[in-house]
Formats: structure tokens, C-alpha cells, sequence
């Protein structure tokens, strides 16, 4: 969280992929924190909500917080670019004092960030018959597919849905396309998928995925599919995030 989550509808006003008012998108923004200021940073978060929560700002700006190591991640939707009064209640909702404050708690703890445009993909997300309540953590799967192998990725992806939906997975996930930022877009689509969880142990081994995939398809068809997915892959990173309601904005009227 730092100035930029704040003023990313601004940013993305200028961007391209921000022109087709039609498309849902959101902004990814990752902060790696120096974790011996990530008390002084949180206190500056926590200001800039109570400020946000003065203003009644609306679920038009809601965002989720979560936490790897000593990296933040924050997600939130953007609303048509075309939409300046939501840009000027952003700038306005803290008051100069707050402001300048909130800024130098974050900013001076903050190592580096990034920042990333990402859009839902709904085929290549996964809902489960009873979604779980209340997750406490996110497990976090970032993929690029070879520029070539889209069609295979996409049929590969398709079938391991279904699978699950067959083998009635109780985990689901959602996936979002990068659209800019990082990874490069012009290497290969990319995916961030998305999988609230409660514990570590409900996701690797009460409810390993591979599993549930192996029980719809048998073990010798599951293995083969997994296996041409990981062709389909130019890279592959997954991680664990801790999901920070304290670090989140949820309007009062959401």
C-alpha cells in the first residue's frame, strides 16, 4: 500500500488497456517492504484506511491486502476510465497532514514496487459446489504459456476444470490474465490463479489437487495431462500468501 494504490485509477487512465471500458480490470500492486520498518509501514496503511473509512468511500474502491515474506500485495478493481469523480474523491479523501504523513511511513519502508494490470478470465476459473468461508490464505500460481502453445494451454486447462468440477474439488480458484506489467504480456499470455484456502494442511494434504484430478481421469490420463500443461509453460512460480484483512479496504456499505 503506498500513494500509488491510492492514485492507481489515475495511472491507468493513461494506459491502453484501460481505453475498453467494457473490460473488468483490476491493478495488482506489490511492495517489498524492508521487514525491519514493517510496523512503522503498517501504521501507515491503517491511516490511510481510517481515512478512506472518514470519507465513506464507497465499494467502487475496495481492495484486498495479502502478505509473502516481506512482499505486499494489493488488488483492486478499476472502474470505467472514464470515471474522473472517482479520481478526484481518491486524491481528496486524506487531507494534506494525513497525506504527507501516510506517505512517509510507507514510502520510507518501501524497497520497491510493481505494478501490474490484470482481467478475469472466467473459463479458466474454477467454483466449487461450497466455496470456502472466510479463507485465511491464498495460494498464489503464476504461469506464462509459450506464445505458440495457447490453444494446448487453453484445452489442457479446460480439461483439468472439468476434472475437478467431476472429482468435486472443494478448493476453487480464480484466474486473471495480465494484460500489463510483469510478467511481460509480449513474452506469452500470463495467469495469476488465485485459491483461498483456511489452512495448509486442507490444501496439500487433505485436498491435494493432483488427487482430485487423478480420481476423475484415472492416474496414467491425469499424469499425462499434467504433464503436457507443464510443455505449455514458459515459467511457473507459486506461493503462500497470508491474507490481510487489516491491510484491506472494505467499504462500510459493501
Amino acid at each position: 500500500m503506498s500513494r500509488r494504490i491510492l492514485l492507481a485509477s489515475l495511472l491507468l487512465l493513461t494506459s491502453a488497456h484501460a481505453q475498453q471500458a467494457s473490460r473488468q480490470l483490476y491493478v495488482l500492486e506489490q511492495e517489498n517492504i524492508d521487514m525491519a520498518l514493517t510496523a512503522q509501514y503498517a501504521e501507515g496503511v491503517h491511516l490511510a484506511i481510517a481515512a478512506m473509512r472518514t470519507a465513506r468511500l464507497g465499494p467502487d474502491f475496495n481492495w484486498r491486502g495479502s502478505q509473502h515474506g516481506n512482499t505486499y500485495f494489493y488488488i483492486s478493481q478499476v472502474q470505467s476510465p472514464s470515471d474522473q469523480a472517482r479520481s478526484a474523491r481518491l486524491a481528496t479523501a486524506i487531507d494534506k497532514a494525513t497525506y504527507d504523513r501516510f506517505a512517509s511511513l510507507t514510502d520510507g519502508a518501501i524497497r520497491s514496487r510493481q505494478l501490474s494490470v490484470l482481467e478475469p478470465v472466467p473459463e479458466f476459473s474454477y467454483a466449487p459446489a461450497d466455496p470456502i468461508v472466510q479463507p485465511r490464505l491464498n495460494y498464489v500460481d503464476i504461469v506464462q504459456v509459450h506464445a505458440a502453445r495457447v490453444d494446448q494451454f487453453t484445452e489442457a486447462t479446460t480439461r483439468t476444470i472439468a476434472a475437478l468440477k467431476a472429482a468435486g474439488y472443494p478448493i476453487g480458484f480464480t484466474t486473471y490474465r495480465v494484460v500489463a506489467g510483469s510478467p511481460n504480456p509480449n513474452d506469452g499470455p500470463s495467469y495469476y490463479l488465485i485459491s483461498p484456502y483456511n489452512t495448509r494442511s486442507q490444501f496439500y494434504e487433505e485436498h491435494p489437487l493432483v488427487a482430485a484430478i487423478e480420481e476423475a481421469l484415472g492416474k496414467a490420463e491425469a499424469m499425462q495431462l499434467l504433464a503436457g500443461q507443464q510443455k505449455n509453460l514458459l515459467s511457473g512460480q507459486s506461493f503462500d500468501h497470508i491474507r490481510r484483512s487489516d491491510l484491506s479496504y472494505r467499504s462500510q456499505t459493501d
